[in-house]
């Protein structure tokens, strides 16, 4: 939660295109810790996996 809220101090943040993805990862924290931690968890919409299997895991760094 910490991690996700640090992302939120961004300038930009606004304007990012993936903010209702964090908001909704914010939000669903409690449940996406048991939901990530199983193993071979099939995959569901965005928000529902881990960001390093995600369509997305990239912009964690390099969205501009």
């Amino acid at each position: 939660q910490k991690i996700y809220a640090n992302a939120k101090l961004s300038p930009a943040y606004g304007s990012w295109k993936f903010a209702p993805v964090l908001e909704a990862r914010i939000h669903n924290s409690q449940a996406n810790v048991i939901a990530f931690s199983q193993p071979n968890a099939a995959p569901g919409k965005p928000g529902d996996m881990v960001m390093s299997q995600s369509a997305f895991s990239c912009v964690g760094c390099h969205q501009r």
